[in-house]
């Protein structure tokens, strides 16, 4: 497996999806417990929308390095590290770094959501089966300062769709797509039509 470096030394695994020189880029983090391959239907049809796309492993998970269950919650706090770290790897192979979407689920849509608030070239972020404390983290420190925001989620996930719901009261300029059903997170994909949702709210609301 091909590995990117992080600041503290951390090798993270990833699937990359380039699409044309000078495009925007997209970075995809998946759930716990899960890897890159939640993403191995959608990233395409990302690429095929233009995005240069990049999903990871996220540290401690599937071929990274470390073992989440080993974590402490300092560990799960620098998975921020893991995105800059991809970033990276985008702007060395041609990608326009300062047209970002970043796509996180259940504890990482949590950090994508606080890492937007502190990275200028984030213009858009999804944020799959958020939680107001996934693993401390805690979306309510970076919701008001995220940018362009979609927010998603389950009826059958209440804790999600409450999240969802608290988060756009903290700031009411996010999109919220909460459905009847589909579960949490990567289930979306399947038992729901998220994968065109976010492909037409791409096409709408990232400029």
């Amino acid at each position: 497996m091909q590995t990117l470096t992080t600041e503290d030394g951390q090798a993270i695994s990833y699937a990359f999806y380039p699409s044309k020189q000078g495009g925007p880029g997209a970075i995809l983090l998946h759930q716990l417990r899960r890897d890159h391959h939640d993403y191995d239907s959608f990233a395409p049809q990302l690429k095929d929308a233009g995005y240069n796309v990049i999903a990871i492993d996220v540290r401690g998970h599937g071929h990274s390095s470390g073992n989440w269950e080993k974590f402490s919650l300092a560990d799960f706090q620098r998975i921020g590290l893991d995105i800059a770290a991809a970033k990276e790897f985008l702007a060395e192979h041609g990608t326009d770094t300062s047209k970002l979407v970043l796509i996180g689920a259940s504890f990482t849509a949590n950090a994508v959501i606080n890492h937007s608030a502190n990275d200028d070239d984030v213009k858009g972020v999804i944020a799959i089966s958020p939680g107001l404390d996934f693993k401390g983290i805690r979306p309510e420190q970076g919701i008001a300062r995220a940018p362009t925001t979609l927010l998603i989620a389950a009826e059958d996930d209440s804790y999600s769709a409450d999240t969802v719901r608290k988060l756009h009261t903290l700031n009411p300029d996010t999109d919220i797509k909460i459905y009847p059903v589909g579960g949490h997170a990567h289930a979306l994909f399947e038992q729901a039509p998220m994968a065109k949702d976010i492909l037409g709210w791409l096409r709408v609301a990232i400029k």
